[in-house]
């Protein structure tokens, strides 16, 4: 049985940081991690590939500005399999970098399902075998992992999950963003700047409703300004997938009815309850999710979101993308990806 001075379960910034410390001060140390690579969810998943992508849109922003600024720019496109390309290169090469500092510092890792077996000991699964370690100090930074909504569930087809989204093949024509959280105000701006055409649907008040509420009132200028179309106090009822595609049932603040709808015209048309055209796209038919998370270390279920069940219909059969971010004790979000235009749920 392997005895070390630490052990860490989880590679994120959590237990790489702390596993490069113990290494500087001479302790022996492991860490376990489920995946093949180090950098958990924020390197791989989250913070790193949406700042790159971000970065990505700021720039195309500018040469669309360029005149204003006193460039001419002619012939601009984007590469979106590029874009996708670099962003790839910059999360391996800092994963890299995790994996160079653990030599440098005599940190080991080992690659499998890491669980706290009691005081002094976490044994290792991979490919059926079991290993335990024993270690005099054991640091648990298991991070979350994206969960779907109540009957929900990604099929990497019609409905993809938070990693998903980062590997879409092109951009979305038409994308609904459910829940105004940090995620979904992300993904909202970097396919807005890409062309996409963007609506966000939030349960709360606000935009970023756990932010202060100045930030909230000047994103909500900066999106409005940038054609993003914005609804607050939505509440879903439910998220549906037929033959026709997906649908999203959901009451809007005034309890009014909205209903995203396949007509004759070769876009779809969003409409309130008094028939009021509100939205159309030219867009044609596939769904994501982007899930909420939970965390590695906990099997028990969570509380699923919050939904009102007096709501009205969303037909997103011809949704192109959809991002759909819950709140639970973290973060948590979820996301749909259609073939055409698209919804979201909270």
């Amino acid at each position: 049985m392997a005895k070390y001075d630490v052990a860490i379960i989880g590679s994120g910034p959590g237990g790489y940081v702390a596993a490069i410390r113990a290494g500087e001060l001479g302790l022996k140390t492991v860490v376990v991690e489920k995946d093949p690579f180090l950098g958990g969810t924020c390197l791989h998943v989250g913070c790193i590939p949406t700042k790159v992508l971000l970065h990505h849109a700021d720039v195309y922003d500018h040469f669309k500005n360029g005149a204003e600024l006193g460039f001419e720019v002619s012939g601009l496109k984007v590469n979106w399999a590029n874009i996708i390309s670099r962003k790839e290169k910059i999360v391996k090469k800092h994963a890299k970098g995790i994996e160079f500092l653990f030599k440098k510092n005599k940190v080991e890792w080992k690659q499998g399902w890491g669980r706290y077996e009691g005081p002094g000991k976490i044994s290792v699964e991979k490919d059926g075998k079991k290993e335990t370690i024993e270690a005099n100090n054991i640091l648990m930074v298991s991070g979350s992992e994206a969960r779907a909504l109540p009957g929900i569930e990604p099929d990497h087809k019609q409905i993809l999950t938070n990693r998903s989204i980062l590997e879409l093949p092109a951009i979305p024509k038409s994308l609904i963003v459910v829940g105004a959280g940090a995620v979904g105000v992300e993904f909202a701006s970097i396919y807005n700047s890409f062309g996409t055409e963007v609506t966000i649907l939030e349960a709360l008040p606000r935009l970023v409703p756990v932010e202060d509420e100045e930030i909230s009132v000047e994103l909500d200028k900066s999106f409005k300004k940038k054609n993003i179309a914005i609804q607050t106090g939505c509440k879903v009822e439910s998220v549906k997938k037929d033959a026709k595609g997906v649908t999203v049932t959901f009451a809007d603040k005034d309890g009014k009815k909205q209903t995203k709808c396949r007509n004759d015209r070769k876009y779809p048309c969003r409409h309130s309850a008094d028939g009021q055209q509100l939205h159309h796209a030219d867009i044609h038919p596939t769904a994501l999710q982007v899930d909420g998370n939970q965390p590695h270390a906990q099997k028990e279920d969570h509380k699923p979101a919050e939904v009102d069940t007096n709501g009205d219909t969303i037909d997103a059969s011809d949704c192109d993308a959809a991002f759909v971010e819950s709140e639970d004790a973290h973060e948590e979000m979820w996301s749909l990806r259609f073939e055409g235009a698209c919804v979201g749920v909270k």
